[in-house]
């Protein structure tokens, strides 16, 4: 955190001296850009807000599911890969409930912001190094299983399906509003942690 706060202080300090000094002037039109930009940067801190405590209604309000990446069945486990390549890819993934997860992340370029992976619900909190990454977990509830990076800039999730694939109308409802959070208190290892769902969970790395 000490990082990204020194990191973000040369723009916050500039945008500051720019204010005052646009004012001065009074340039109109750059003091409302500047405006607009300090709005931006107040919603998404407030965005990472939500998606850190695990929230199920956050602003990214463009993931509808209709691109979600569906798990492949291979020795009864849902396998889905995700990327970390600065940031996630694939970001949202489709998996059936009552059947065991493997999540392979592979570690190409990971960052500070992007060296842990957490799903809340789940209690789940993983830390990603270079290469492999494996989270196992069994979802046991149809709906929405939220994941991000553990400062919540960098998010995705899981659409969790019955067994038939299909989605509940209530299901379908929580799908067209985004994101969440969680973690195992940094025991992910090789560990087993407790669902909050009702699930049961491991990380393997």
């Amino acid at each position: 955190m000490a990082a990204f706060a020194l990191g973000t202080l040369p723009a916050l300090l500039a945008i500051g001296i720019g204010s005052s000094y646009t004012q001065k002037r009074k340039f109109t039109f750059l003091n409302r850009l500047i405006g607009v930009v300090i709005v931006f940067f107040a919603l998404h801190s407030f965005n990472s807000g939500l998606v850190l405590a695990g929230s199920t209604v956050t602003l990214d309000f463009w993931k509808s599911g209709n691109n979600a990446t569906a798990a492949v069945i291979s020795n009864d486990e849902q396998v889905v890969k995700m990327d970390v390549d600065w940031t996630f890819s694939p970001t949202e993934f489709r998996i059936k409930k009552g059947i065991p997860v493997r999540w392979e992340i592979n570690g190409i370029n990971v960052s500070g912001c992007s060296n842990e992976v957490v799903i809340p619900k789940l209690n789940i909190s993983q830390k990603l190094q270079k290469g492999l990454n494996i989270v196992e977990f069994t979802p046991l509830k149809e709906g929405v299983l939220p994941f991000s990076c553990w400062m919540g800039m960098l998010n995705g999730r899981f659409i969790v399906t019955d067994e038939e694939g299909d989605l509940s109308s209530a299901s379908a409802q929580e799908i067209s509003q985004p994101i969440s959070q969680g973690s195992c208190n940094g025991s992910c290892g090789v560990s087993t942690c407790a669902a909050s769902d009702g699930g049961s969970c491991s990380c393997g790395g």
